[in-house]
Order: C-alpha cells, then sequence, then structure tokens
C-alpha cells in the first residue's frame, strides 16, 4: 500500500506505479477504483475524480489495459464498469446520503471480486480508503492505495497493520 503525504506533494502512488510500469516494460492490466461522487471525464475539476482520469487517459495512452471502476456516467478511455447509473452529485437527495455511498461501494467491491485474477494491479482511489484494504488479501492482486492527506493515510495504514493485511512497514 503506498500512500500520499500533505498537499502539494506529488502522489506516492502515481510514482510508484510509473516505476512498476517502467521495471516491466511491457503492458499491463490494470484496476481503477474511482470515488463515486463524481463522473470522470475531461470537465471534471480537481480532486480524486480528476486524479483518476488523468491516470486512466495517460495508461492507456502507453498502451496499458485499464479498467475503472467508477459511475456509469464517466467518460474515459478504457474499460468502464459502472457500479452506479450516475455520480452521487448528480443524483437526487435521499434520506441517508452515506448508505447510499456505501452501497455503491459495496457493489464495486462485488464486481472487483467477480473479476479476481483479473488485473496485474489495483489502484484504489476510494474514500474511505479501508473499505477496499478489507479485500486486498482475498483479491491476491498488489493493490496501490491513494489516501488525500496524512490523516487517512496514517488511518488506513495503521487499519491493514493491525488487521494483518499482507502491509509491510519499514522496520
Amino acid at each position: 500500500m503506498t500512500c500520499w503525504g500533505p498537499s502539494g506533494v506529488p502522489p506516492v502512488a502515481i510514482i510508484a506505479l510509473g516505476k512498476i510500469l517502467r521495471y516491466n516494460g511491457q503492458s499491463m492490466r490494470i484496476a481503477l477504483l474511482a470515488p463515486l461522487k463524481r463522473e470522470l471525464s475531461a470537465e471534471t475539476r480537481g480532486g480524486r475524480p480528476r486524479i483518476v482520469y488523468n491516470l486512466a487517459e495517460g495508461l492507456v495512452s502507453r498502451g496499458h489495459e485499464v479498467t475503472v471502476f467508477g459511475t456509469g456516467d464517466s467518460r474515459i478511455s478504457g474499460n468502464l464498469i459502472p457500479v452506479i447509473p450516475k455520480a452521487l452529485f448528480h443524483l437526487p437527495p435521499v434520506e441517508n446520503e452515506f448508505y447510499r455511498h456505501l452501497i455503491g461501494l459495496c457493489r464495486m467491491m462485488e464486481e472487483l471480486r467477480k473479476r479476481k485474477g483479473k488485473f496485474d494491479i489495483i489502484h484504489n482511489h476510494l474514500y474511505p480508503e479501508v473499505l477496499a484494504i478489507l479485500f486486498a488479501r482475498e483479491l491476491g492482486t498488489p493493490m496501490l492505495t491513494f489516501c488525500a492527506d496524512f490523516q487517512s493515510a496514517k488511518r488506513a495504514l495503521s487499519w491493514a497493520q493491525l488487521h494483518g493485511n499482507g502491509v509491510q512497514r519499514d522496520r
């Protein structure tokens, strides 16, 4: 698991992913787990959705097989597995937004589980980060996790270490 430091620092996960791709020298099958709040498109501004969009476009342009798990209204190159029809931001309000978001994330994990063994690497951009980490061992595929801030990174790493999720820590 690789996490990102304070704002303004380039995402370590993207740098690490780039090193893996250069080291291997071959195209890879990459799963990107996108946040569900906003769709992925060239018009998306800032935040995790824009990072995932840029990453997907860049990896596809370099010849990698990219599959994005995200919203059905996303417009990206590569494969899209829609786990909800539209971005949460564009849906009418409901009584419990948290449950709606959680149900979408659970659908994403189920779609990912159905494709177990189909990817060389999974790049997790979800919030909360820990949800995908729960499935990392079961999936058996290396997972990079993008953490938007230091506290998120600390919580995700602490949880993974506490529950023996195969995360190596520096000694």
